[in-house]
């Protein structure tokens, strides 16, 4: 399994990419493969902001059934969602992407990742 500090950075940065672009649908899955990869990471606070993005935009989200993203986790029909998620992009074709595209892939921090999920903030559209 990859580094999940990695992993983060990679999937907010497609994330914040597509939420740029007005693409709602894959910025939502990116955030939640960075939710999962935050948790990875122990960053719980990331993960839950993440969650609350998707929530924001997509009130009917099947994150919004569970009260945080660990719990989400253990659920068995969140578990097969996070899989076909990981066949969509997996972190080594996010990694492809972003490289392609010219973007350095840096380990992600609490703070770079707050910063990320800050500028995503549908309040501020």
């Amino acid at each position: 399994m990859a580094d999940p500090d990695l992993a983060l950075s990679a999937y907010l940065q497609l994330a914040a990419i597509s939420h740029a672009r007005g693409q709602w649908l894959p910025r939502n899955k990116f955030l939640i493969l960075a939710g999962a990869a935050a948790c990875a990471a122990g960053l719980l606070g990331v993960a839950e902001r993440c969650r609350e993005l998707v929530r924001a935009h997509s009130p009917n989200h099947m994150v919004s059934k569970y009260e945080s993203f660990p719990a989400a986790l253990k659920s068995a029909e969140f578990q097969t969602y996070h899989t076909q998620l990981r066949k969509f992009c997996s972190i080594e074709r996010a990694e492809h992407l972003l490289l392609g595209q010219g973007y350095q892939l840096e380990p992600a921090t609490e703070t770079s990742a707050n910063q990320c999920l800050r500028e995503m903030d549908v309040s501020a559209l």
